[in-house]
């Protein structure tokens, strides 16, 4: 091989191989660029994501706070009529009990006038039918019939606390309603207040007029004693 030869030789080798290290960086520079790009797409798909996620953290956020707002003003509402309905019954109470006289210990009844000796059970369909059976079950000292019409917030509650009192229970002589007030609550559950004049025979003949108050709530279309206050 001529010098010449040799020459033409290791130009074309040299260029050969500078050819093959351009590409080769080539290469490498788009692989480096590609993952780059893969890179940041993953983290624009993940803030993409937690946008998303904050989107709807945010509006349920809203509609839980509409829905207080909602339930708030419900409630208000609710309270602002049994407010104005204690305020009525607290006026008629009062109304009644200023036309309770005592003359040589005869107590004045408007009717209707329940006497101990026309107590019946009048079933629970009602709550003043309740409220007079339990006058009927404590006349006969059925404990098991009161235990039929009183409803228990609590365990602990006893038949005195819904009822009345068991150590007057021989000492009551008449019962005279007041009024009976039904409130539907925004649950949808039916309650009702029934106030009575309710007449005790103390010791020495002396008669005695309290004021009471039974609250009920109507379930399985029974109504039930659940306090007395």
């Amino acid at each position: 091989m001529t010098n010449f030869q040799k020459a033409i030789f290791t130009a074309v080798v040299v260029g050969s191989v500078g050819s093959a290290v351009y590409e080769t960086r080539k290469a490498s520079r788009l692989e480096s660029g590609l993952r780059m790009l893969n890179e940041q797409h993953a983290l624009l798909v993940a803030q993409i994501e937690q946008l998303k996620s904050e989107r709807d953290e945010t509006q349920r956020q809203r509609t839980a706070v509409a829905a207080d707002k909602l339930g708030s003003a419900v409630e208000a509402s609710e309270l602002l009529r049994l407010r104005e309905e204690v305020g009525l019954l607290r006026r008629q109470l009062a109304s009644t009990a200023a036309k309770v006289q005592t003359t040589t210990n005869q107590i004045q009844f408007n009717a209707p006038y329940l006497p101990r000796a026309v107590w019946s059970d009048q079933g629970t369909d009602t709550p003043g039918n309740t409220i007079q059976t339990m006058f009927r079950a404590i006349g006969q000292g059925d404990q098991n019939r009161l235990e039929q019409i009183v409803s228990r917030f609590k365990d602990s509650q006893s038949l005195d606390e819904l009822t009345f009192p068991k150590q007057d229970w021989d000492k009551i002589a008449a019962v005279q309603f007041v009024n009976v007030v039904r409130i539907h609550m925004a649950s949808g559950e039916d309650q009702a207040n029934v106030n009575a004049l309710v007449e005790r025979v103390l010791e020495g003949g002396t008669k005695d007029v309290s004021i009471q108050l039974w609250t009920l709530k109507k379930t399985n279309d029974q109504w039930l004693i659940t306090g007395l206050h």
